[in-house]
Parts: C-alpha cells; structure tokens; sequence
C-alpha cells in the first residue's frame, strides 16, 4: 500500500503529464475526487495546474480553485514552506503569484471585488504577497480607478526601494498629488542604478506617463510641466529610464 508522501508524488507527475498533454479538466477532477483532492489542493501538483490555467488564459479558474482550496492551505502548512523559517506562511507565494497574475487578466470590477477578499484572506492568516504579486494587483487598482487601494498595498509589504517609488509615484499622480510625487521622483535618484540591469534604480516609462497625464488635468500645467521636462532631462542624462515598462515587470520579462 502506498504511503502518503508517495500518493502525493505520484499525483505530482499526474499533474505534470497532464499539463503536456492539456487534458486540464483531468487535473481539475482531481480537486473534487474524494480520495484524492487532499493530495492535490495547497500542494505543489496544485500550482502546477494553476499554471497551465495561466497560460491558456483561464483567469476565473485559477481564482475559483484558489478559493476552493482555502482550507487546505492551513492543513497543507508543509507545502508552503521557504528555504527559510522565516518565510514560512500558510498560502504560498507561488501560489498567490498565480491568483495576483488571473486578477490582473480578468482586470474588472469584479477583479477588484476578489482583490479585497483576498486582503481579508492575507490578514487572517497572516500571509504576505510578494513583490511581483503586488506589482500585479497595483496595476490593476490603476487599470480600473483604485489607486487609492494600490496605494494601500504598496504600503503594506516590503520589497525593494526602486520598485515602491515607481509604483507609489504612480499613485499619487492618479490620486493628483503632483508634487508629493515629484518629491518621491527625487529619491529615486539616491539609488545605486546599474546600467546592465532592467530595474534596478531606474524609472518604468509608465511613471512618465502617469506624470503627464496627470499634469494635463491640473490647474497648474505650465509650472508642472517645466518641472517634469527637468526631471525627464535628468533621467536621460543618468540613463535611469528602463527599458521595460511596469506591464513588462508583471509578466515577469
């Protein structure tokens, strides 16, 4: 008889055969088949199948088996272990950088409703989101209207100085604090920037964007503008632009 650890390595490679062969409604009986689902939902077979959802665009089931499978993540603490005690948490990273990756897809009303559960899931159990997440689930608040909310999370978890200034100046020029994020835009420039890296002290070009768009709509265009040609100038000069957009950064590239 086949212990448990072997169950589960057995459905890994199940699940791994199936994502070749894209019989996904395979993997996803699996979640509902009584002997077996408490081998698969939290699990590492679980983020495999949440992958293959991802790439062939199934956002609402990625997010419906995260939901299905909420209780299993407690039970299942072992699978979401780091290298470290320190990044041990109940849902896993990955896992939540699946659901942050669908709710982006989706980019609805409704992604946002499902955005706020999942901040009432985080606080509950005491779980964290990693930065590619956040920067997914940022710009959806910014794709429909919620840069308040963005700016929320980007307030609540750690992650590098250069990719929280991108972000929060972002914000604040959707919520038309033009000179808060001009103040921020300067702090950007005390970072250590290297040229052969994407982001590192560097601005995402939607920074410049969001500046402009924001400036077209304030009552101090003329000022703002010459404020934002100097510091253009200036990001030139230090070649701080990146090459790859915030878009680029969420999908991982």
């Amino acid at each position: 008889m086949l212990s448990p650890n072997e169950i589960r390595g057995l459905i890994i490679q199940l699940t791994r055969l199936i994502y070749v062969l894209d019989f996904i409604e395979l993997a996803i009986d699996l979640y509902y088949d009584p002997d077996l689902s408490q081998f698969v939902s939290g699990s590492f077979a679980s983020l495999i199948v949440m992958n293959k959802l991802l790439s062939l665009k199934q956002y609402e089931k990625v997010v419906q088996l995260f939901e299905y499978q909420l209780d299993c993540y407690s039970k299942n603490i072992s699978f979401s272990n780091k290298a470290s005690e320190e990044f041990r948490q109940t849902l896993p990273f990955d896992h939540l950088d699946c659901v942050a990756e669908a709710l982006l897809g989706i980019n609805s009303a409704q992604a946002i409703e499902k955005l706020k559960f999942l901040n009432k899931i985080l606080n509950e159990t005491n779980s964290n989101l990693g930065r590619r997440a956040v920067a997914r689930l940022f710009l959806l608040c910014i794709n429909q209207n919620e840069p308040s909310l963005g700016l929320e999370l980007v307030h609540k978890y750690s992650f590098s100085i250069d990719l929280r200034l991108n972000l929060e100046i972002i914000a604040l020029c959707n919520l038309g604090k033009i000179s808060n994020a001009f103040v921020l835009s300067d702090e950007m420039f005390n970072i250590i920037s290297n040229e052969n890296q994407k982001y590192s002290g560097k601005f995402f070009p939607a920074v410049i964007r969001a500046f402009d768009e924001a400036i077209k709509n304030s009552d101090q265009e003329v000022a703002f503008s010459k404020k934002l040609e100097i510091l253009i100038d200036k990001i030139n000069k230090e070649k701080r632009l990146s090459k790859n957009d915030l878009i680029d950064y969420c999908s991982n590239n």
